[in-house]
């Protein structure tokens, strides 16, 4: 009720100068009420209520029939939330000054704060009849009388109004609303019908109605109306996105995509339905030229926003430039470090490209934030081997063994990397006991089995146990070049270099363009004698971007030189 206040003391301040000509009796009554009255309102002022109350009430005492006491009274018995004493003074205000309308409004606003919606919409008739062009009035009544469903009665005095002061639509659009909520969809669509042509096809009606006509499941008429508020109104981005929808729900793609993607740059739609527009197109047609320009109007126009470069992050990740994709979803996790699929999106991109250091840091950033993740420690662990700091790969790895919750793969892959590490720290009999723990809980593993083959072979440990591990990688994954080429390794490492030539070679046509297949190649070719081919595999592994640092000094000296581990 406060925003009354001000209005209703206005009202009390007048009824002051009245009340003292009003009280007649001996001249000490007369004072008596002065005093009792202005000290009401000093303390109405101050927020002394309860010693308002007990001024105004001795004012009653002295004249019972004074309409701005009872007023008064009512307010502050309003402001405590006595409500029925409230009510009580504040029909007496009214009774006794029934032409003043302050009394008739309060009355009216307060019986609908304490819903006695019947009675409120009554005293909003009252008030119509003093000034029958005020729309607050009409609607007053009209929103009391929909609150206990009277709404005949509300459509009664809302046609009133219309006569009174003319069609608008937010009139119209009040008799549809009405209509609505007395579930009658025929006239509910009538009547926007009715305002779609006495307002010229407003853009509004146009909205609501292909909402109703939606909910009615009329979708041709819908579909139609929908043409026609996109060609009367462009900008509406959410009629332009729900017309494109409807056209692909009718199978017609190219229209559907087109209207989806002017969506995009459109006001109207929320960055959720933009993202969900480009994952369709994506899912339709790549990330083409067009695409591509819509998810960088997306990181433009939303560079506060997340999801603007996780969309942009995927679109990379389909053109193949990891890199890029790797930086877009870095600056996903710039503005919210909380989300999590976006770094096991960052650090699967990192360990796929070999970017160990990377892999490294943005591993012990995740990890900070998502201490008890698997993933996380696993990949730093990893990272950490690959960057020969083997004793924190174990601290990563113990600590993430501790979270592993019924998951085999991943427990042995972390014991995988546990043996790693141990083979770096020149621990063979620890190293192979993890490999061996890893195997048991995942024994159909064709990676683990090719890693620790490798590692045997590299070390020069029971090879013919090694070569048995790589037969079984290379039958679980025929298809994969690297498993193959370990076979060839361990036949090198045994001295079987025809062979392992052999081997070597049908592993480069499964994987040309691994780097680390085409440094074994060229071993392969000098231990057969081959200089020539040899240095000629070596330049292209360093082509393909192999980090052997004793790639170039191969070359140079065309000699083969052993790994230090």
């Amino acid at each position: 009720m406060n925003k009354y206040y001000i209005i209703l003391f206005s009202a009390l301040l007048l009824g002051a100068c009245k009340t003292s000509s009003d009280v007649t009796g001996p001249i000490s009554s007369v004072n008596n009420f002065k005093a009792s009255f202005h000290q009401g309102i000093r303390n109405y002022i101050t927020g002394n209520y309860n010693k308002a109350i007990i001024d105004f009430e001795s004012c009653l005492k002295i004249n019972p029939s004074d309409d701005a006491v009872h007023f008064a009274l009512a307010q502050l018995y309003l402001i405590n939330q006595q409500f029925d004493k409230a009510a009580e003074h504040s029909e007496l205000a009214a009774k006794l000054d029934p032409k003043n309308t302050y009394y008739i409004a309060e009355l009216a606003y307060m019986y609908s704060e304490m819903k006695d919606y019947k009675k409120s919409a009554q005293f909003f008739e009252r008030l119509i009849l003093t000034d029958q062009s005020n729309a607050t009035y009409y609607m007053g009544a009209i929103n009391n009388y929909a609150e206990i469903k009277e709404y005949a009665k509300a459509l009664k005095i809302l046609n009133r109004l219309i006569e009174q002061n003319g069609q608008e639509v937010s009139l119209q659009m009040e008799k549809y609303r009405l209509y609505e909520l007395m579930m009658k969809p025929d006239l509910a669509i009538k009547t926007l019908e009715e305002g779609r042509k006495l307002f010229n096809d407003d853009p509004v009606f146009l909205a609501v109605l292909v909402d109703t006509y939606m909910e009615n499941h009329k979708y041709e008429l819908a579909f139609n109306l929908l043409n026609d508020l996109v060609e009367k109104d462009p900008d509406n981005g959410l009629a332009t996105l729900l017309l494109g929808e409807m056209y692909m729900e009718k199978k017609e793609y190219k229209k559907g995509l087109a209207l989806l993607k002017t969506a995009v740059k459109k006001e109207g739609p929320s960055i959720d339905q933009k993202m969900n527009i480009l994952i369709q197109t994506q899912k339709i047609e790549g990330c083409g030229i067009e695409v591509v320009e819509l998810v960088n109007y997306m990181v433009e126009r939303y560079p506060e926003n997340e999801k603007s470069y996780t969309i942009q992050g995927d679109c990379f990740v389909k053109n193949n430039e990891i890199k890029s994709a790797i930086e877009a979803y870095q600056n996903a996790v710039k503005i919210n470090p909380d989300l999590f699929p976006v770094w096991q999106q960052i650090l699967l991109l990192e360990f796929q490209s070999e970017s160990w250091n990377s892999l490294y840091k943005n591993s012990l950033e995740a990890l900070s934030l998502f201490p008890t993740n698997t993933f996380m420690n696993l990949t730093a662990g990893l990272a950490a081997n690959k960057l020969k700091k083997y004793n924190e790969a174990l601290i990563y790895l113990e600590a993430g063994l501790q979270f592993v919750v019924k998951d085999d793969g991943t427990e042995a892959e972390m014991m995988a990397q546990m043996g790693e590490a141990n083979f770096g720290l020149k621990k063979p009999i620890v190293a192979c006991e993890y490999y061996e723990k890893a195997l048991k809980r995942a024994p159909e593993s064709a990676t683990i089995h090719a890693s620790f083959a490798l590692q045997l072979a590299k070390n020069n440990l029971t090879l013919d146990y090694a070569e048995k591990l790589s037969d079984f990688s290379i039958s679980k994954a025929p298809d994969n070049g690297l498993f193959l080429a370990i076979k060839g390794f361990i036949l090198l490492v045994k001295l079987n270099y025809p062979e392992g030539l052999s081997i070597m070679t049908a592993a480069k046509e499964l994987d040309p363009n691994n780097s680390l297949i085409l440094d074994w190649l060229g071993d392969a070719y000098y231990f057969n004698g081959k200089t020539q081919e040899a240095i000629i595999e070596w330049t292209n592994a360093i082509k393909l971007g192999s980090t052997n640092e004793l790639l170039p000094k191969k070359i140079e000296s065309k000699k083969y030189y052993a790994p230090t581990n």
